[in-house]
């Protein structure tokens, strides 16, 4: 990655491309916004007398307000070039729209705000939660993996198997040569599912060797995370294979999940369960956003495959080990 000036990080990689109409309603915002508090600021007395409400005390209060709105709607105007690089005006603006509406009810509640004031609130903050929201997630998309770009290339699961590189100094081609390997892809180190994929390998890690195949773990980290993760998880002599740049993940089709993918429901539950059982969430390290899976390779070619529809999808390693494989011949198996 590299730097544009000093303390600025400039993304070594293209940014994610934000639909049009998500551009587009962040402008409309911010247009809508400078209005909104153009008109405050010249007629403070304007909106209260169309909703039929008694005049403010102290206009100058009101004007001020306005000049805020005006401010931020400026901001949401030049960050609607790109949303994505710009998002923290976006987390700003989102903020704003719903601490206001939240404040308002709670006051309406109390009986300190006027009903028909209530419909304000609509326009002016919550049918912009949804495209605030939406461009949010595409920035955290973008910058999730941090300082480390994902990987332009674009390699055949074989052209990646034999630049991948393990602990030992062998290649994965040379490992699937030699004999049947089951490569467990891991999301980031101190995801709660991969301390609780490592101990289900640890676990069952018999069990696979006994039907033919090695272990080789796959991690975004450094080597030497690679190691830490082996040695906490009690599997020495497992192959590790560091892939920061997420090549090899990109080669056997290893994307980004989706916010449903990566925390929705069925993800949260099992989350809490896995915590239940002592695996705990720690630092992030490598893309947060990252999906994992799991593949049996033999001579470069892949076997069996099993691709996580959700980050709290549970495999069956032994039975991925043992399971039929599409070999050449009775023989070869």
């Amino acid at each position: 990655m590299s730097k544009g000036g000093r303390g600025h990080v400039m993304r070594a990689t293209p940014p994610s491309v934000v639909p049009g109409w998500l551009r587009g309603a962040l402008a409309a915002s911010g247009v809508h916004g400078i209005g909104w508090g153009a008109a405050a600021i010249i007629a403070p007395a304007f909106v209260f007398r169309r909703a039929d409400l008694p005049l403010p005390n102290y206009p100058q209060l009101w004007q001020c307000l306005g000049a805020f709105v005006m401010i931020f709607g400026t901001g949401a105007l030049i960050a609607s070039r790109d949303p994505v690089r710009h998002w923290p005006v976006v987390l700003m603006g989102l903020m704003a729209k719903i601490a206001v509406p939240v404040g308002c009810l709670v006051a309406w509640r109390r009986g300190e705000f006027p009903t028909p004031a209530l419909g304000a609130l609509l326009v002016n903050d919550v049918i912009w939660w949804v495209p605030f929201t939406m461009l949010l997630w595409y920035a955290a998309r973008d910058y999730a993996a941090g300082d480390l770009p994902r990987s332009p290339l674009r390699l055949a699961p074989r052209d990646a198997m034999a630049h991948a590189v393990s602990d030992d100094g062998s290649t994965l081609l040379e490992l699937s040569e030699r004999k049947r390997q089951l490569v467990v892809f891991l999301r980031h180190g101190g995801c709660t599912f991969c301390k609780e994929a490592l101990a289900d390998l640890r676990t069952h890690r018999d069990a696979i060797e006994a039907a033919g195949a090695e272990i080789v773990l796959v991690h975004m980290g450094m080597p030497e995370s690679g190691e830490l993760l082996v040695e906490r998880a009690g599997l020495q002599g497992v192959a590790v294979i560091s892939d920061p740049l997420r090549q090899l993940y990109q080669s056997f089709q290893l994307e980004q999940g989706s916010f449903g993918a990566l925390f929705g429901p069925k993800v949260m539950l099992r989350g809490l369960s896995a915590t239940w059982r002592g695996h705990i969430l720690g630092p992030l390290e490598g893309d947060g956003l990252q999906m994992p899976g799991a593949f049996v390779v033999w001579r470069g070619a892949v076997l069996r495959s099993f691709r996580h529809a959700t980050a709290a999808d549970r495999p069956d390693y032994v039975a991925l080990a043992c399971g039929e494989c599409d070999l050449d011949s009775p023989s070869a198996a």
